[in-house]
């Protein structure tokens, strides 16, 4: 399932954003890029959290202020430099702080809902602690695994409990843009799945340019920004479907004495039918 950034307007899968308990769909309204790169100041923070459906406490927000300025003051005596833009960073480093307590306190460890829930087993597989995301995301990866390739006996499972664990890491250094460190985990997980006898599609970085090839790029964007299903006004655009179906379709319905393919529902029916004629 995809939802569409209230920032930047991309339909993302639902790992790129953040659980809530707060919003209608269970999901923050910013990707996790947007929210890292467009919330920076008080005034964008007031207007993201009403986006969500959560109210900014003045009094918790100048506490967590009045926290961060003390802690960069002592900083930078120590070194004997204040930046010309010190109040900017003090306000987004506020932020980021505020943003956190807001992430712990709408979704209280133990999350459950209609989507998804954290049970024993996953704790005892992944570990505790972890964010609702991270769980969904290697369970998917391991369920998947299991029930694909053979997983007889425990060395197999614990090989795709690390394949998980590490195409999660991966995705996340994806997502924050080092894509040497992705390539490196990905290499990691090739090297994992041929231990479990299973081929992976080749993906190999050029050693001269470090940059990843053309087709693992290609899967990147389609794995963080899949297409999604077009609307109404876009799915004849050009007019094509219209005109194979007056030029083509219909003139042999015609010709096999069908009058209307609409009178059907299904391509037996029509056989059936034809065959009646008979």
């Amino acid at each position: 399932m995809t939802k569409t950034c209230a920032y930047c307007g991309k339909s993302k899968p639902l790992t790129e954003y953040y659980t809530v308990s707060n919003t209608s769909d269970g999901y923050e309204s910013y990707c996790k890029i947007c929210r890292k790169n467009h919330i920076k100041t008080k005034e964008q923070l007031i207007g993201y959290l009403g986006m969500n459906d959560t109210y900014f406490e003045e009094p918790k927000w100048q506490e967590i202020y009045d926290k961060v300025l003390t802690r960069q003051r002592k900083k930078y005596i120590k070194g004997r430099f204040v930046p010309d833009n010190f109040e900017q960073l003090i306000e987004e480093a506020a932020v980021v702080q505020y943003l956190k307590l807001y992430r712990n306190k709408s979704t209280p460890y133990h999350r459950t809902d209609n989507r998804f829930t954290i049970t024993d087993d996953m704790i005892k597989r992944w570990g505790s602690g972890l964010e609702p995301d991270a769980y969904q995301y290697m369970e998917d990866v391991y369920i998947q695994l299991i029930t694909s390739y053979k997983s007889d006996t425990p060395v197999q499972r614990m090989i795709y409990e690390d394949v998980a664990k590490t195409k999660y890491e991966a995705e996340k250094a994806r997502r924050e843009g080092n894509l040497q460190l992705y390539e490196k985990l990905i290499k990691i997980v090739s090297a994992l799945l041929s231990d479990a006898n299973i081929k992976p599609v080749q993906e190999n970085a050029s050693d001269s340019e470090n940059v990843s090839t053309w087709g693992l790029q290609i899967k990147m964007i389609e794995e963080s920004e899949p297409i999604p299903e077009p609307r109404d006004e876009f799915k004849d655009v050009d007019g094509i479907e219209k005109y194979i179906t007056k030029w083509f379709v219909e003139p042999f319905a015609k010709i096999f004495g069908i009058d209307s393919l609409q009178n059907y529902e299904s391509q037996d029916e029509i056989e059936d039918d034809v065959v009646g004629d008979e």
